[in-house]
């Protein structure tokens, strides 16, 4: 009974190939559209949820000439303006930035500044330093493993000297 049905779908399908290819274009169009809401979603609802308190994490971005940094104003004016906000960070990105390490220059790319607040809204894991108090003081920084060992190498980067030109 099966090979009968199909049988007789695959001469109905050669009898009108324009009427069929419509459809099958139609099909493929639409599972495809499907297919990538569904991703996307499945993106948005993921993105950061790896963060405590990801559902009460807002981002306000001024992005003027593919710049991304927050005013320094900002920050006052919101808080004095909402009192409903618990916590505030800015954060000013730079492209690239020039520092010194005994006497040997490096160029550092995607450099970030921001308000040590950062650390309390956002969950990062620490590899070495304290993550209770990761910025002690305001010459205090914060390195990603890899630049950890591209300015270091396998020494211990806590306590070194880096100088920003």
């Amino acid at each position: 009974m099966f090979i009968y049905h199909l049988k007789l779908s695959l001469r109905a399908l050669k009898k009108s190939k324009l009427f069929t290819l419509i459809n099958l274009v139609g099909l493929t169009i639409g599972i495809s559209c499907t297919l990538f809401i569904l991703s996307w979603v499945n993106f948005e609802l993921g993105f950061d949820s790896y963060n405590k308190n990801y559902d009460s994490i807002h981002i306000l971005i001024n992005k003027p000439r593919n710049r991304f940094y927050t005013p320094a104003t900002f920050k006052p004016y919101l808080e004095n303006k909402i009192p409903e906000i618990s916590l505030i960070s800015r954060i000013y990105k730079r492209k690239e930035v020039a520092i010194n390490v005994n006497n040997n220059p490096t160029l550092i790319k995607d450099f970030l500044l921001a308000d040590p607040e950062i650390f309390d809204i956002f969950t990062y894991n620490f590899l070495m330093g304290n993550s209770k108090d990761p910025l002690p003081n305001s010459n205090s920084i914060i390195l990603t493993e890899s630049i950890a060992k591209k300015l270091f190498g396998d020494k211990n980067p806590i306590q070194q000297i880096i100088k920003r030109h």
